[in-house]
């Protein structure tokens, strides 16, 4: 009967996933900290969260909140399971400097030097190059998304993903804008498949997982259940490289204290110091239009932290890090190395994102007492373009904000109305910045290189970025209005039974807006997404109109006169015809 007993325990802590959390800290920073995360918990803004927090070579804290399955009334702790989204691009990066390392390759060379076939056309250069250096820090200028089958049951080839590229085009010039590039890393993933001889699931289970003892992270394998408008769901595949790993907050501890060490670890080394200076160095200031709230370095963000000291002297450091979206699942891990300290945060739930940053900055705070703040940097003054007020003339105009349109018919004053919403620029001074009152906005149009551009700016901290930019020909042709309509994709990939994201049934319409192009793509679970307006480039081909994300894909018409756009080939309703 005794032992009846313990096995019945035993098995009731594996189903609650029981386990001692670490716990090293004052209690009043642990008071903060867990009070933070309850109150998300409490709100009902998250199901379960998990955070740890590393120090000087060891995991100081570690816990859970909530639930990671609430139906089964399995609690969360450090060693559940989450999604960690776009967090595995800075596994991806590793793996290509540690390929580097044993001359496989070099991040200097051009892309098509080990994959020859992709023959995506560049307009803006004469030079076709796509250089690996620029797709880490998402600045070579290729589209953003492959939507079809980047969430799918079954996920595309590489090799499909390539020659879906092939009938698109590049969306920007090189080093123009950080634009946020899934297809890129798609493209890394299939380099270092090629140049390791391995599949990228071995790649990172032999050379990263393995020797940092991440026994409990898999890639796209046992894929946890995830919370969408409280309603639990079991998201589709993702392509292993952009965000295909599944990791707990310890196993991320290890890969964070790793980097932390400048590529070493209790047993070994995993890469060269040279390698991870390599990884973390911000390049900001080759491109041409820079935004000033975080540098860009291979596969991890830079930003910087300042110290106000007794004595008023300030200190600047250096933190890195990435995070991960995936349709309901967070994850976001910051560090900086000359602290030795770093913290990561994931969570199952869409409404249950805490960054990393203000864990890290709380806990240098509380446990420390540093007085540690996120520092204003004005990186938009180290960018390449030279920046400068337009004239009033050259402000008239119709620009691309977002994913919106608007005229600017007065100097003084102009509007943009999204539905019932109507939101007015006002004008505040003669260096064209303008407030929107209704939201406590602020905007400022500048000029780069006879660009005119939108750039939005903090009211708190001066932070700009580049939001928009003017658009001088955007009406439609008569080819195009021959084509306005309803169109259904006949190429889609299946995401099974997936409650978002979910493009099995993919629909796309093409209608006019104020004269203008605009797409409307439909999931099969309608989830929101951006609604974009187009230029015409040619009778067979338009582009998104806009600066950074979600803009500059092309839409193409196909020999067999079908469109295709993101990876869809779309065939006419012939209810519209």
């Amino acid at each position: 009967m005794k032992k009846q007993v313990i096995f019945l325990v035993l098995m009731l802590a594996s189903q609650v996933g029981f386990s001692q959390t670490f716990n090293s800290i004052k209690t009043e920073t642990k008071s903060v900290i867990d009070s933070v995360f309850n109150a998300k918990i409490e709100k009902k803004k998250a199901v379960g969260m998990s955070i740890a927090i590393v120090d000087n070579g060891k995991i100081v804290y570690s816990n859970g909140y909530g639930f990671s399955n609430r139906e089964k009334e399995i609690k969360a702790n450090d060693q559940s399971i989450y999604r960690i989204g776009s967090v595995t691009k800075s596994f991806t990066a590793l793996s290509l400097l540690k390929l580097q390392e044993k001359n496989k390759l070099s991040v200097e060379a051009p892309l098509q030097k080990y994959i020859p076939e992709l023959t995506i056309q560049n307009d803006f250069e004469q030079d076709q190059n796509i250089y690996i250096k620029d797709i880490l820090t998402h600045t070579s200028g290729l589209p953003n998304d492959i939507i079809n089958g980047m969430f799918a049951k079954d996920l595309p080839s590489n090799e499909w993903i390539i020659e879906a590229l092939n009938k698109q085009r590049m969306a920007s010039p090189r080093n123009y804008i950080t634009s946020y590039s899934n297809v890129g890393y798609i493209l890394l993933g299939e380099l270092i498949e090629r140049e390791s001889g391995v599949s990228y699931e071995e790649y990172i289970n032999e050379e990263i997982f393995a020797p940092l003892g991440m026994i409990n992270s898999s890639i796209n394998r046992q894929i946890p259940v995830g919370y969408l408008n409280n309603e639990q769901i079991q998201e589709a595949n993702v392509i292993s490289s952009i965000g295909g790993i599944n990791s707990n907050v310890l196993d991320m501890s290890q890969f964070m204290m790793m980097l932390i060490n400048k590529g070493k670890y209790p047993s070994g080394k995993i890469a060269k110091k040279s390698t991870i200076h390599e990884m973390e160095e911000d390049r900001s200031s080759k491109i041409k239009l820079v935004g000033d709230w975080e540098g860009d370095a291979y596969g991890l963000a830079v930003q910087e932290v300042h110290f106000d000291d007794k004595d008023q002297s300030k200190k600047e450091m250096k933190m890195y890090g990435h995070g991960g979206d995936t349709p309901t699942f967070h994850a976001d891990y910051k560090y900086i190395p000359e602290l030795k300290v770093g913290v990561v945060v994931l969570s199952n739930t869409d409404r249950g994102y805490v960054s990393a940053r203000s864990l890290l900055l709380e806990y240098l705070n509380s446990e420390k007492e540093l007085n540690a703040k996120l520092s204003v940097v004005r990186r938009d003054l180290r960018q390449a373009g030279v920046s400068e007020i337009p004239t009033e003339s050259e402000l008239l105009g119709k620009y691309s904000v977002g994913t919106y349109m608007v005229e600017v018919d007065s100097v003084e004053r102009f509007h943009l109305t999204i539905g019932n919403f109507t939101a007015d620029f006002e004008k505040v001074n003669d260096s064209l910045e303008y407030v929107i009152p209704q939201l406590n906005q602020k905007y400022r149009f500048v000029k780069v290189d006879n660009e005119i551009l939108v750039k939005s700016v903090s009211v708190y901290t001066g932070r700009e970025e580049y939001v928009g930019k003017k658009i001088d020909d955007i009406k439609m042709t008569n080819s195009w209005k021959s084509r306005l309509g309803k169109y259904e994709a006949i190429n889609a990939f299946s995401s099974g039974d997936a409650k978002t994201f979910n493009f099995s049934t993919a629909k796309l319409e093409l209608k006019e807006t104020d004269g203008t192009l605009q797409a409307i793509l439909q999931s099969q679970t309608n989830d929101a997404l951006p609604q974009p307006f187009f230029v015409i480039k040619g009778d067979n081909s338009a582009q998104e109109v806009g600066i950074g994300r979600n803009t500059g894909t092309y839409l193409m018409v196909l020999e067999n006169g079908n469109l295709y756009y993101n990876g869809f080939e779309f065939k006419r309703n012939k209810s519209a015809l």
